[in-house]
């Protein structure tokens, strides 16, 4: 019995910071011209502020890249800690840790935040008549 107690509480606890974060949730047709996305952590050093960059390859004559910046409610860089911190009702998750060098820096995520991209289909009125269309959710996992 007391087992059982010990382990519910541990699911409790696992399940209280366990979530999902939405970046970005927009129809497919607006990436008409990407052929992929990708997610980065990105921090700025000297205000200690960390965000999250959507990077877009676009196809074309040539590789165009282009990023868009996601600000993350509770997402921060500790300078002391050199860390990448998410806090979560008041739970500190270390998402990344940073090397700043000379060679510029470098940032490697823990695993312990992750990105996820979902492809779905959402049915919309236009006013004429009702059509299907695919959407991208990307998410921060934690």
């Amino acid at each position: 019995m007391k087992k059982i107690f010990t382990l519910m509480l541990a699911i409790a606890a696992f399940s209280a910071v366990s979530g999902e974060i939405k970046l970005l949730d927009k129809p497919t047709y607006e990436f008409s011209q990407v052929s992929n996305i990708r997610q980065e952590f990105a921090i700025n050093a000297s205000l200690n502020r960390a965000w999250v960059t959507l990077k877009f390859d676009e196809v074309g004559d040539g590789p165009v890249v282009y990023d868009e910046r996601v600000q993350v409610e509770g997402l921060s860089y500790n300078s002391t800690t050199n860390e990448i911190l998410l806090d979560v009702e008041g739970t500190q998750i270390v998402c990344a840790n940073v090397k700043i060098n000379f060679f510029g820096t470098h940032i490697k995520n823990t695993g312990k935040c992750t990105f996820a991209k979902k492809y779905y289909n959402v049915k919309v009125d236009n006013g004429y008549e009702v059509e299907t269309i695919e959407k991208l959710k990307i998410t921060l996992v934690y």
